[in-house]
């Protein structure tokens, strides 16, 4: 049994954090054993970790950038690198990055990384990101041909070693008539009202103001329509505050942070999922994998790999208010729409986001490293 070690940057209930959980419990599946180092104190994630019986330990995050931290990380790295036969940092941590590279290893090193590039670093970070990457990891990953195309536009050195692998969705049964009956019993949400759901980081990027805007929009035609908005952030005061002057605030339920999502996928008739630059999407990945059709604004992002066409879903590349009820519309008075959508979805991500495949992916990386 190989052993491999998962360097992360965090373990919130991000969606990085999820995949790469998913990630661990589908190399379990091929018998490899994970364990995991965070380089943040464990967070809300670290009940599933646990649960999935990886070990896990998190580290301080201490000064700029983490700079204090790096004795810690380099020292605890050392140590949990001496039984080690592969590595995998999960993240751009670059304080993460210059501890390891101080660290004498022989284990191969595969960096994924899942997040966009655009509005998040300047780009001299970038480069020095992956300036270090190059000379510390044999392959870098990305989720998305969007971001690995935006990354080898930066730095094109990495481009022989950059690699799209897919972000693993943990596998489900379709979503029946009588689950989203019982979820929404357990959420004490009435049957046949459209509910809509929401969810994620409430950060300006992630455009919530549009989802609220497309339920103000909505309320003309569907007076009982409820919305559920799962996430928090330093948004929400301001988005409670805008749900008030668009008059549907009563109709809007603040879930805060769900450890567990599944009674929130299978109560809604349908997900909006809106930002201006987004890696991929795990909301809408995850809401398409139990058959909840998905309706998608995104400006730049890799959300359009997945759906092409509208027996995916509905994906527009700009935050049209008119586009997206509409499509919101369409489908909640169409129930046999919303099925098709749903199960086409279903469908498209059972192909492209298999948690087998994309662990045995990362399994031949290693492998052909190994043998270099």
């Amino acid at each position: 049994m190989k052993r491999l070690l998962n360097i992360i940057q965090c373990t919130n209930l991000g969606g990085m954090e999820k995949a790469s959980l998913s990630l661990m419990q589908g190399l379990q599946e091929q018998q490899v054993m994970p364990s995991l180092i965070s380089l943040h104190p464990l967070g809300q994630l670290a009940s599933q970790i646990t649960a999935a019986g990886i070990h896990a330990r998190g580290i301080h995050y201490r000064g700029p950038f983490g700079v204090r931290s790096i004795p810690d990380y380099r020292r605890i790295m050392k140590a949990e690198l001496k039984d080690i036969d592969w590595l995998l940092m999960t993240g751009h941590n670059l304080a993460g990055m210059l501890a390891l590279a101080s660290v004498k290893h022989h284990c191969p090193a595969v960096l994924a990384l899942h997040f966009h590039h655009k509005g998040v670093k300047p780009l001299f970070m970038w480069k020095a990101i992956y300036l270090l990457a190059n000379r510390t990891f044999r392959w870098i990953t990305f989720p998305s041909h969007f971001i690995r195309d935006e990354a080898c536009a930066i730095a094109p050195w990495i481009s022989r070693k950059a690699r799209v692998i897919r972000c693993p969705v943990a596998e489900r049964p379709m979503r029946t008539a009588t689950d989203k009956a019982a979820a929404r019993k357990r959420m004490e949400l009435a049957d046949g009202v459209p509910v809509i759901g929401a969810a994620g980081w409430l950060i300006p990027r992630k455009r919530f103001d549009i989802v609220i805007q497309c339920l103000q929009r909505l309320r003309k035609n569907h007076t009982d329509i409820q919305l559920l908005i799962a996430g928090d952030g330093p948004e929400r005061e301001g988005l409670q505050s805008l749900a008030e002057q668009c008059g549907v605030a009563k109709h809007i339920r603040w879930l805060g942070w769900i450890p567990c999502m599944d009674d929130f996928y299978q109560s809604l008739d349908v997900t909006l999922f809106t930002s201006d630059w987004d890696a991929m999407g795990m909301i809408a990945l995850e809401s398409m994998a139990v058959g909840v059709p998905v309706v998608a604004s995104v400006k730049q992002g890799g959300l359009g790999e997945i759906i092409t066409n509208e027996q995916h879903g509905y994906l527009y590349n700009n935050h049209s208010i008119d586009a997206l009820a509409g499509a919101l519309h369409e489908l909640i008075d169409n129930p046999a729409l919303c099925e098709s959508v749903g199960r086409g979805g279903y469908e498209r991500v059972r192909a492209l986001h298999n948690t087998g495949r994309i662990s045995g992916e990362y399994i031949q990386l290693f492998e052909t490293a190994t043998h270099e």
